[in-house]
């Protein structure tokens, strides 16, 4: 049994519903209950005050990137229905839909919305695999995503393979094409970084280090290439050489389902092997922070401040401008 049906589970047998993740309003309550009242009664008030400032319209945001869209020549679809989900955005010609999530009407802590509750934690998610399902490419935009990287991506496409060779290569190379190319977070790097070159022009990079789970050998740190998406054709020729000069009995890869859908590593020969829950993200401007990051630690500790606050880490990061945005988890692979 997969570790999320496992937590889903138990779930049921203490609390008697199913995932606390499809549920915010019964956990939202659960969590609430335990929470210190004069904490709680800071952040309502906080987050009265931003609703209190703001329309909760977020279509600035999406004319500008539409706007963008015009300026490129690409043709594009708004409002697009699909079930029961809308995305902002559709481009026919790469098959691709699009949601634009800002931080102050897609947080899991308030909404502008009749219930007030803010974006349910598997929202994104749910978002993201409704499109796959249905044979769609999909990307989630978040505030700490390079929107310039993504326009110039999907301005791209793709070439076909000519005289093609797979080379070591240094770190100052492999940084610089991910700052150029890359649409996922590019804080994750590796040990060990190749290069995939076609006519002498460097086309795709991926990067390797040891795994930090002891199930799995090798990880794949991330892989990168010039167009939008993941191909067969450019990944194994960066595998096969890593594998034969390494040996690893296994190599995992983590997908982000916010960029991708994970598709295309079949036929890389990796096979599916489960889905991860959304991470919690901390949002403030362009700036993320890891939930995992912060917990059990002092938001001085946190942010090498010396505020010294009694009030708990979760609600100082309210006060200080922070706010919860859920991705859309991660889909896990192996070969």
């Amino acid at each position: 049994m997969r570790s999320i049906d496992i937590a889903n589970k138990a779930f049921n047998e203490k609390y008697g519903t199913d995932s606390p993740m499809e549920f915010p309003q019964f956990v939202r309550k659960f969590v609430r209950n335990k929470r210190c009242k004069s904490d709680l009664e800071i952040e309502d008030n906080i987050c009265k005050n931003l609703k209190a400032h703001s329309s909760g319209d977020d279509s600035y945001i999406k004319r500008l990137f539409r706007d963008s869209l015009d300026n490129l020549g690409i043709d594009y679809v708004t409002n697009f229905q699909l079930n029961t989900f809308t995305y902002d955005v559709y481009l026919p010609d790469k098959n691709l839909l699009i949601q634009i999530c800002p931080t102050n009407t897609h947080n899991n802590l308030f909404s502008f919305d009749e219930y007030g509750l803010g974006v349910s934690s598997m929202q994104h998610k749910a978002e993201a695999e409704n499109a796959f399902i249905h044979d769609y490419s999909c990307i989630h935009i978040f505030d700490w995503d390079n929107i310039f990287n993504i326009l110039n991506v999907l301005n791209t496409d793709s070439k076909k393979l000519e005289n093609v060779s797979v080379e070591h290569i240094d770190k100052s190379l492999f940084e610089l094409f991910i700052n150029q190319y890359s649409i996922t977070d590019n804080s994750r790097t590796g040990k060990l970084y190749y290069g995939l070159f076609s006519n002498d022009d460097l086309v795709a990079v991926c990067s390797f280090k040891k795994s930090a789970s002891k199930k799995y050998d090798w990880e794949i740190a991330r892989y990168c290439e010039d167009t939008l998406i993941y191909s067969a054709d450019r990944l194994v020729p960066i595998l096969n050489r890593f594998i034969k000069e390494n040996n690893p009995t296994s190599v995992v890869i983590y997908v982000d389902q916010s960029k991708y859908s994970g598709k295309e590593l079949d036929k890389a020969g990796f096979k599916y092997v489960e889905t991860l829950y959304p991470q919690r993200m901390w949002s403030k401007g362009i700036q993320k922070v890891l939930h995992n990051t912060i917990a059990g630690r002092t938001y001085d500790e946190v942010f090498h401040t010396n505020r010294n606050s009694k009030h708990s880490t979760y609600t100082q990061m309210i006060e200080n401008g922070w706010l919860p945005v859920y991705d859309c988890g991660k889909k896990v692979y192996v070969r």
